[in-house]
């Protein structure tokens, strides 16, 4: 009983504090859909924008919807978020202009 209670508290996503007991409930509500489980649990929707926690995300929603956690469906992972680099670098005395006097 202790070990399914921390098993329910684990965190994970770091940015927004979701656990996995409230993933879990999302998906028990009826929202099956990664972009639906996202926004109403508000997992990988922080600062980091799911990338350091959307593997974890993935094996939960696997988990809970019956699926072998082992095979993570490649078009869960493909529809999540990807890194992108910014467009180009700005210069500090762009943002603030600064006078020579």
């Amino acid at each position: 009983m202790v070990e399914k209670d921390l098993v329910k508290d684990v965190v994970i996503c770091r940015c927004e504090e979701v656990t996995r007991a409230e993933i879990g409930q999302v998906i028990r509500e009826g929202l099956w859909d990664i972009d639906e489980i996202r926004k109403f649990s508000r997992a990988g929707m922080g600062l980091c924008q799911g990338r350091t926690c959307q593997k974890l995300l993935c094996q939960v929603v696997k988990e809970e919807l019956g699926g072998d956690p082992l095979e993570l469906g490649a078009d869960l992972l493909d529809r999540l978020p990807k890194e992108r680099p910014p467009l180009g670098a700005t210069k500090l005395g762009e943002l603030v202009p600064c006078s020579e006097g």
